[in-house]
């Protein structure tokens, strides 16, 4: 049976954004290319934002055309802008370059509610936590260490440092192998139907399906997998990672 077969969790991995955290992000506005172009020394030398963004939107279509595939790319962006107005490393590297991006882009930046709390518990009770993102790390980096989720977290996988996205079953599998942990040890947490629960589930993962009852949940589900719906709230949460065998809490 498989109460049998099932040990107590010892780790819960954990979707970024729409389950940890929510961003708001305005890559577009003339005002955004501005500050950029102002607090940035490839934005001096540029002379301001508009040819900043020109060149950025150059180098965007050159990647696309050669085949990049979305979210795999920025960090090579940043990397060629500071060659293209030729500016040395020991004046702006691409990650201060991507760090003032972020920040200049980012209209709002938020936790989820039960974020810290969830996190805090699962540590206090020697629970591992990870993260598996699809998303470009030389830009999640910020929202990582501004957020503190950084100092929360056990293992972080990023797919565009790992060089493949969720629903990839390799995303899933190199995250496991970063915490140390089999798949039967673990449970996934995710907001996203295709990538989440799918990608979750195709790579033998148990899945915790974080749902506010407007999301549908028509999958046909492999008889060795679980899916637990739970409502955005601590409470919902703590109480779908008991029913999938994670231990039991004390708070």
């Amino acid at each position: 049976m498989r109460e049998k077969e099932i040990k107590t969790r010892s780790g819960v991995l954990f979707d970024l954004y729409g389950t940890l955290t929510d961003v708001e992000v305005d890559e577009l506005s003339p005002e955004f290319w501005a500050k950029l172009a102002a607090h940035t020394e490839v934005g001096k030398r540029a002379g301001g934002g508009e040819e900043l963004r020109m060149v950025y939107n150059s180098l965007m279509t050159e990647e696309c055309n050669a085949g990049t595939e979305h979210g795999f790319f920025m960090a090579s962006i940043f990397q060629k802008l500071l060659a293209r107005f030729q500016v040395a490393e020991s004046d702006e590297t691409p990650d201060s370059l991507a760090w003032n991006f972020r920040k200049f882009s980012i209209i709002s930046l938020e936790l989820k509610p039960y974020t810290v709390e969830l996190l805090s518990l699962l540590r206090q009770n020697k629970i591992a936590v990870g993260l598996l993102s699809n998303t470009e790390a030389i830009l999640s980096e910020y929202d990582l260490t501004v957020t503190g989720l950084k100092k929360l977290l056990d293992s972080i996988t990023l797919s565009s440092d790992i060089k493949v996205k969720k629903p990839n079953p390799m995303a899933f599998d190199i995250a496991l192998q970063r915490m140390g942990l089999p798949k039967s040890a673990v449970v996934y947490v995710g907001d996203n139907l295709a990538d989440d629960v799918a990608g979750a589930l195709g790579a033998s993962i148990d899945v915790l399906y974080i749902n506010d009852g407007n999301k549908p949940i028509h999958l046909e589900l492999p008889v060795q997998n679980r899916v637990v719906r739970a409502k955005p709230s601590l409470a919902s949460i703590l109480k779908g990672l008991t029913e999938l065998n994670v231990s039991a809490f004390h708070y």
